[in-house]
């Protein structure tokens, strides 16, 4: 019962095991019985807790006028596993494995580890994937980015970059993005750009403009970058708007707000959009 998840469900009295096979950077199951009651006695699950030096399952039941108790599930016979280790082993799924060297790599310089890591995942299909190699990046030596500018190989490596930059570095965070916009038709990667711009403005939602129409178009706090940088995104950002894609001309509009453009091309297309 390694690589899974236990479920409680109170109303019918069952504990359903998940054994999760990996789709992407998620899991699909298809849940089985672990433990149903017999009879008449009731049995109604409310919580579940692992042992962590035993692996014991412990399962609390009752609530609302039902039996209460606890039991323990233990495991009888040889341990064929032995504790895990999600950085080394093969077999564990690479969003794990990635996220476990996040933990264990904190503060690290550019290690061979860390490169081969970073390079051979930041342009996965997967979002979660390259989430995580972002947070890597983010959490590794702040010189590191400006190592692996030089071995970007496509548009979806240099937005996993900036989005892993910004924090120590948004002046390259800035440049990377615009030359995103300027080489890919994805929408998805468009749109991560465009976020990332709100981010270096200063990120949405200015705390006096909470629970207003304007919150959402608001800057929360001070631009990151120069404001000459600023102008040459939003130039790149400007270019793309409309684009036709729902989600991304909504947060186009959003940067529109932030810098307070006043640009009568911009008015003009925003102004088609709702008449």
């Amino acid at each position: 019962y390694r690589g899974g998840l236990f479920l409680a469900d109170w109303t019918f009295g069952r504990i359903y095991f998940c054994p999760l096979k990996r789709k992407g950077s998620t899991y699909q199951s298809k849940p089985e019985i672990f433990l149903q009651s017999l009879g008449s006695n009731g049995f109604a699950p409310t919580d579940l807790a692992v042992h962590p030096g035993t692996g014991d399952l412990y399962v609390s039941i009752g609530g609302r006028g039902t039996r209460g108790a606890v039991y323990r599930v233990r495991y009888v016979g040889p341990d064929k596993h032995g504790p895990g280790n999600a950085k080394s082993t093969e077999s564990t799924p690479l969003a794990g494995r990635l996220e476990s060297i996040v933990e264990t790599l904190p503060g690290q310089s550019s290690s061979d580890e860390l490169n081969k890591v970073i390079i051979e995942n930041w342009s996965s299909p997967d979002r979660k994937i390259r989430q995580t190699v972002s947070h890597l990046i983010k959490k590794s030596n702040p010189g590191f980015s400006l190592i692996l500018v030089d071995t970007l190989d496509s548009a979806t490596a240099a937005i996993t970059l900036a989005w892993g930059s910004y924090v120590n570095h948004p002046e390259l965070a800035a440049d990377l993005l615009k030359s995103v916009l300027a080489r890919t038709d994805s929408n998805e990667l468009k749109t991560d750009c465009v976020r990332l711009f709100q981010i270096l403005l200063g990120d949405v939602m200015a705390k006096d403009a909470e629970n207003t129409v304007w919150e959402g178009y608001s800057k929360r706090g001070p631009s990151k970058i120069p404001q000459e940088k600023e102008e040459e995104v939003f130039a790149s950002v400007k270019n793309l708007f409309p684009t036709g894609n729902q989600n991304l001309d909504y947060e186009i509009a959003r940067a529109f707000g932030m810098v307070r453009s006043d640009d009568p091309e911009i008015l003009e297309s925003l102004t088609r959009l709702v008449v």
